[in-house]
């Protein structure tokens, strides 16, 4: 089945073999498989078998694009490639020399990546890196799986035992502390698995204790008592599960076949699978990837863990990923405020009057946190105020410039908000600039001023402790209340958080798994869209530097995902029905009506419509690389009665910024069979895909949307610009200002 991009050459660096010589390098390579099973020792270590036995086409095609002073290092890598892939002679030593020596070459595209004289090749070497880390981490963990020694599997069973005696005592420490908790330590068994946890128990004893604590576990959603299912899920039990799991897996694996033929064939199958999907981004292969994946887990030696690791940041990662910067954020929360009015007290037993004026600044300050997002909203003000006390004796006359900084914190965990409560700090200062008695004026007026004067400097300590109460008083109550008001269940921005998440959850776009982080200076927020059959993000290049105000990082797993989750398979459609359907889910998501723009009509355009028949298969997939949006369709179509075979249309789309648009262009469209005709359906082939074309070039005119977004806060409009969109290795990362 054609994949729906271009053919991809296998010639340049790498060699081309005629059809027949595919065939007999096919008959030749089984032939070979079948011999050395029965001969050759050597073929059941290392990677021979495991990995292609072609280097990956997308290597010759990304290495062609470097420049000439490139050219003698692309051959080295290109050399080495092939030493990996396709030297069926190499032993286990010297796939690990090969392996080394590529993540030499990593290195250094790490390093010109960081250096800016390289910027022109930067596309072209995030690439290449981001395909050559894929394909090295996974040869390496694949390697490590099938060599692992037993000396490996003690090191592997005490660093599992001490976890496990970690988490036990860290579980009895709490229970020792809590009412009714000696019961539930003897539920769960903790003495008894902290001392068995020493590496030098009795295996069987070992299993059955561990065997037992995991049965608690899996069925602690049959316990009656909801609190008590809700106990069981507090996060030091879940630790302690997860160490009893870790442990008693390991035990079961002890003379378990480190390179099994049977755990060499799913590695196989697994390597096979990822790399389909690198082209495909297909459901049937993320699902077969999946299916080695855990098959492998459960037969490999130590369970897994060299190809976890591997997985979860390769392939399973986060695939949405989202960084704000301080400075960004508050462009929505900074504010400026002044009130002035007048002051009536008793200060000291003192009448005092005047005028008072209170300028405040208002912004957010993120602190740091490694699962949550946590940030203070902080008001700095200065209270500057003009009074007079008239005492009996005299009217003193004060100068106040009193300075305050009152902080709350709010956290986020995901679902909701919760506040702390606020604090303050006064810097209270007052200045006696006159006085005035009964004697002002006369012969001893100035000396009766100038004590009256020394009199007020005398309480000037007691004065301000005063005026700095006053201005504690006055600001904290308040401010912790309208902080509470904006972040509580009810306010506005809960809501309508929740009214998003409700939606996700609606359109099945919840994500899996999620993190939220915070550092001094960014929030980080992170998501994944996956289930057990689809595979999520890589990870991004750090080339792909986040900018000073929003960066959105979209890995085309996460759109792919999402498209799935229209249930487009087989659905028959006309294109406004699609963007009708398109239409629908986005006004659930964002909680209004949303009407995509249609496309301009063309005064020579084809009348006829076109009803799109979506193939059972990735109806619609989408990838992010060389700079380019690709949509790829998959369907049969109907046209005046005539049903059109299954095609693949990909679109190529590059996105650019011209001074205050974001412009979609179309650069290429292809049209294939998903059946290759024979004979003379070649030239009804040729018709037919030339009338798609031009139906797909008419539904896809060059677009042209505004770059700036106006968001509307509290009366108040702040507009954010795109600054930059940039589609590379299955991410687009856009940069907002």
């Amino acid at each position: 089945m054609n994949d729906g991009l271009a053919d991809r050459p296998r010639n340049g660096l790498f060699k081309k073999p005629s059809i027949w010589g595919t065939v007999l390098l096919g008959v030749l390579v089984c032939g070979s498989w079948r011999s050395d099973a029965a001969d050759d020792a050597a073929v059941a270590h290392g990677l021979r078998g495991i990995l292609p036995a072609e280097v990956p086409a997308e290597f010759s095609e990304i290495i062609a694009t470097l420049p000439e002073n490139w050219q003698k290092w692309g051959e080295g890598l290109a050399a080495e490639l092939t030493d990996l892939y396709e030297k069926t002679d190499a032993d286990v030593a010297t796939q690990r020399k090969t392996l080394a020596a590529l993540r030499a070459r990593l290195k250094t595209m790490q390093t010109s990546l960081a250096d800016p004289r390289y910027r022109s090749i930067f596309d072209s070497l995030i690439m290449l890196s981001g395909q050559l880390s894929r394909r090295v981490d996974l040869a390496e963990a694949v390697l490590d799986t099938t060599e692992i020694t037993p000396e490996a599997r003690a090191a592997l069973r005490a660093e599992a035992q001490t976890s496990l005696r970690r988490a036990a005592q860290a579980l009895a420490d709490y229970l020792g502390g809590i009412q009714l908790g000696a019961g539930w330590a003897s539920y769960v068994q903790v003495q008894a698995v902290s001392a068995l946890a020493t590496g030098n128990a009795d295996a069987a004893k070992t299993v059955e204790l561990l065997t037992a604590v995991q049965a608690k576990f899996r069925d602690k959603g049959k316990l009656a008592d909801p609190n008590a299912r809700e106990f069981l899920t507090r996060p030091l039990f879940a630790t302690y599960e997860q160490a009893v799991n870790r442990s008693l897996d390991l035990e079961k694996r002890r003379d378990v076949a480190a390179n099994s033929p049977e755990l060499r064939a799913t590695l196989g199958e697994l390597v096979a699978a990822l790399e389909r999907y690198e082209l495909s981004n297909g459901k049937a292969d993320s699902a077969a990837a999946r299916k080695a994946y855990d098959a492998a887990r459960q037969l490999a030696a130590d369970g897994g863990d060299r190809l976890v690791q591997v997985l979860r940041t390769d392939f399973m990662n986060y695939n949405l990923r989202v960084t704000a910067t301080e400075a960004f954020l508050n462009r929505f929360v900074k504010k400026h405020m002044e009130e002035q009015g007048p002051v009536s007290d008793v200060i000291l037993g003192v009448p005092v009057a005047g005028t008072q004026r209170t300028d405040t600044d208002v912004s957010l300050d993120l602190v740091p946190s490694p699962n949550q997002a946590r940030f203070d909203i902080t008001v700095n003000g200065h209270v500057n105020s003009s009074t007079q006390g008239m005492a009996q004796q005299a009217t003193i006359y004060t100068q106040g410039n009193h300075y305050f900084t009152a902080t709350k914190e709010v956290v986020f965990d995901g679902d909701k908000f919760a506040t702390r409560p606020a604090r303050i700090s006064v810097r209270a200062n007052n200045t006696t600039t006159g006085a005035q008695t009964s004697y002002s004026g006369g012969l001893f007026g100035g000396m009766a001023d100038r004590i009256a004067m020394r009199e007020a400097e005398a309480r000037r300590g007691d004065s301000e402790a005063i005026a700095a109460s006053r201005v504690q008083d006055q600001v904290l109550p308040k401010f912790n209340q309208e902080v509470d008001k904006e972040f509580n269940a009810s306010s506005p921005a809960t809501r309508e958080l929740q009214g998003k998440l409700n939606a996700l959850r609606e359109l099945g776009l919840f994500p899996d798994a999620r993190a939220l982080v915070t550092s001094s200076d960014h929030l980080y927020v992170v998501t994944r869209l996956m289930n057990a059959e689809e595979l999520g993000g890589t990870t991004p290049s750090t080339a792909l530097a986040y900018g000073p105000g929003l960066t959105v990082q979209v890995h085309e797993s996460v759109v792919n995902n999402s498209l799935d989750r229209m249930d487009l398979k087989g659905k028959t459609l006309a294109g406004d029905e699609l963007a009708g359907e398109f239409e629908k889910r986005l006004s659930t998501l964002l909680g209004r009506p949303v009407k995509l723009p249609a496309a301009p009509a063309e005064p020579d355009a084809d009348k006829v419509p076109l009803t799109l028949i979506f193939d059972a298969t990735d109806p619609i997939r989408i990838r992010f690389d060389k700079g380019l949006l690709y949509v790829i369709v998959r369907a049969a179509f109907k046209r005046n009665g005539e049903e059109i075979p299954a095609q693949t249309i990909t679109a190529q789309i590059k996105l650019s910024i011209k001074g205050d648009k974001l412009i979609a262009e179309r650069s290429a469209i292809e049209v294939s069979p998903v059946v290759r005709p024979t004979g003379g359906g070649i030239a009804q082939q040729i018709t037919r895909a030339g009338v798609i074309k031009k139906k797909f070039e008419q539904a896809l005119p060059v677009r042209e949307f505004d770059r700036s977004i106006a968001i509307t806060r509290d009366k108040s409009t702040v507009k954010t610009s795109l600054t930059q969109i940039l589609a590379l290795d299955g991410w687009m990362t856009i940069l907002f200002q």
